[in-house]
């Protein structure tokens, strides 16, 4: 390592230590949603292939395999290869 490197290195690993253990989270804001008004209950819908309107539901539990719900053989097997990689 050159000195100059090591120089910054050094300094960067020493100035890091001033958050120290005494840093404190901050609370969570007090929101019930994403929008201050709330979300609107239906999407607008079009004349084409899969343009009918999405509905927002909130409270609903997302599953651990999220990508099932699409029923995309492609996205399956790409979720499944990239989980066997690690």
């Amino acid at each position: 390592m050159r000195p100059s490197l090591a120089i910054v290195a050094a300094a960067l690993l020493l100035t890091s230590c001033a958050v120290g253990p005494d840093f404190t989270k901050p609370a969570a804001p007090d929101v019930t949603g994403y929008a201050p008004e709330g979300s609107q209950a239906d999407t607008a819908t079009t004349d084409v292939a899969g343009g009918e309107a999405q509905r927002f539901l909130e409270d609903k539990d997302i599953p651990g395999q999220w990508w099932a719900l699409f029923h995309s053989e492609p996205l399956n097997r790409g979720s499944a290869e990239n989980q066997s990689d690690a």
